[in-house]
């Protein structure tokens, strides 16, 4: 049973493609932040939503 009842708890990631952290600031950080974001995630069986931006 989850103990998190009544709540929606989701990890979005938005515009993480190759063109868009080409000339992010502190890339290598953002990566590296965005990689344990989604491996606590997965540990917790939290949705996770990718999502790409089209401009």
């Amino acid at each position: 049973m989850s103990t998190r009842s009544g709540t929606a708890t989701a990890l979005l990631v938005i515009d993480l493609q190759q063109q868009v952290l080409e000339t992010a600031w502190q890339r290598d950080d953002v990566v590296a932040r965005t990689a344990g974001l989604i491996a606590r995630a997965r540990a917790q069986q939290t949705p996770i939503v990718f999502i790409q931006h089209h401009a």
